[in-house]
């Protein structure tokens, strides 16, 4: 939930500001679409609740917690854990390899049943028979689908094709 957010960025020592006093609620489980015109503040808004960037004013809050209140540190372990992306860029490895990698930072253990998890996420989202593909193997779209995966494995959720 972001209440009176607003973000304002520095140019040339010039103040220019990227969003004014916007409350948003987005629930569990809904699906939102960010649109608009280049330079309107789409990818500034999806950065503060994602944790990459904190507002110049207003609160954000996920989950009962004040994200106002936590340190970088903090931050960065809660995106770890409860925050997924799917980058316009795709940033990936081998398809596997990447829905595991978030564990790895975790320095969680990768066993079997892990691994059986990972690729049964890969097959919801109709790439399990590309898992040790490298993402020039793989089509825009399948990139797509991998990083989808990669995100969707925090929450231990399920996509949808």
């Amino acid at each position: 939930r972001l209440t009176g957010v607003s973000k304002t960025y520095a140019l040339h020592k010039i103040p220019v500001p990227a969003l004014r006093d916007i409350d948003l609620t987005i629930r569990r489980g809904e699906v939102i679409a960010v649109v608009g015109p280049s330079g309107s503040g789409k990818s500034t808004l999806l950065h503060l609740p994602a944790t990459v960037d904190r507002p110049s004013a207003g609160a954000l809050w996920f989950r009962g917690r004040d994200l106002g209140k936590l340190n970088d540190g903090q931050l960065a372990e809660l995106r770890s854990r409860q925050i997924g992306f799917v980058f316009q860029s795709y940033n990936l490895i081998p398809a596997l390899e990447n829905v595991v990698y978030p564990l790895r930072i975790q320095r969680r253990k990768i066993d079997r049943s892990r691994r059986e998890r990972v690729m049964a996420l890969l097959d919801e989202v109709g790439l399990a028979g590309c898992a040790s593909r490298r993402p020039g193997e793989l089509s825009g779209g399948r990139r797509q689908r991998v990083a989808v995966a990669r995100a969707r494995d925090r929450s231990g959720g399920h996509t949808r094709r």
